[in-house]
């Protein structure tokens, strides 16, 4: 178990770290388009999640080695697991472009960051450890469109998808006494899709939300390599573990409010929820 510890931290920081929704919401803004056609816009998002997430159940792969001879050596389950709080921050570029009045598209490149707790993750004995993961890069792409409008108020609707797929080689220990290396691949995909209205107070405020689903698909591949001196010969110990993450929808909803600080400059900030999430989210926003 002790051997497993160690790979298993590696993988998780790495999942956290792999994607634009990294295992977390992303910032979504009023359901309708704000672009008129053929006019650009340019900004930032940024968000804030705390997120439980359930990976299912697959296998590990374990050897052990002497003089390069293959010893002992099994197939193991990986039980379902739910890793609780993760916490996230997420910061894109944002640039939409208006393909009609009532139909828009936006493209996100961007980075982000977790924290979470080791104890959170592991059933042993293990000192509790906070991980602060580094800056990585995410990428996303959307679509909003309006379906009904009049004087004040418009009904519609926005699509968003978000992909990652990172890696991490790291390496550490005492050759004296045991050293190890590991190599973690992650990939991850999040969908997010909302209808709802958009409600004009006056021209330089606006309400907005709705109910929306959240999509969270990906897989994880990882490889640990120890190594350790026995009696002058040097033994190792290989492991190869795959988990799958492919969640069935959330369901959640999300209210925000929007403020025209100019007539090309805006601001909002918003709340989403789900029974396994909570975000905040803002965005600056410029019309070109």
């Amino acid at each position: 178990m002790t051997k497993r510890i160690l790979l298993l931290a590696v993988v998780f920081m790495m999942i956290a770290l792999g994607s634009s929704a990294s295992l977390a919401l992303d910032f979504m803004g009023p359901p309708t388009p704000g672009l008129k056609q053929g006019q650009f816009s340019a900004g930032l998002d940024y968000t804030y999640s705390e997120m439980n997430l359930k990976f299912n159940e697959n296998k590990t792969n374990w050897q052990y080695y002497r003089f390069g001879v293959p010893g002992n050596s099994g197939v193991e389950k990986l039980p379902s697991k739910t890793v609780k709080n993760f916490r996230t921050n997420k910061i894109f570029a944002h640039l939409g472009y208006g393909l009609t009045d009532n139909w828009d598209v936006f493209l996100r490149l961007g980075a982000t960051n977790v924290d979470f707790k080791t104890d959170e993750l592991f059933d042993d004995d293990s000192s509790p450890q906070d991980v602060h993961g580094d800056t990585d890069f995410a990428i996303g792409f959307g679509t909003k469109a309006t379906f009904y409008q009049n004087e004040n108020w418009q009904l519609g609707g926005v699509f968003q998808m978000s992909w990652a797929k990172s890696g991490e080689n790291t390496s550490g220990g005492d050759p004296a006494e045991l050293a190890w290396y590991s190599a973690v691949d992650a990939e991850i995909t999040e969908i997010q899709i909302a209808l709802g209205p958009t409600f004009w107070l006056n021209d330089h405020f606006c309400i907005y939300g709705g109910p929306f689903f959240h999509f969270v698909d990906g897989d994880i591949n990882g490889k640990l390599l120890q190594t350790w001196p026995d009696n002058g010969i040097t033994d190792s110990y290989t492991e190869k573990l795959q988990w799958d993450i492919n969640e069935a929808s959330f369901f959640g909803g999300y209210v925000g409010g929007q403020i025209n600080i100019t007539e090309n400059a805006s601001l909002c900030i918003e709340y989403l929820h789900t029974a396994f999430a909570d975000a905040i989210g803002m965005n600056v926003l410029w019309k070109l």
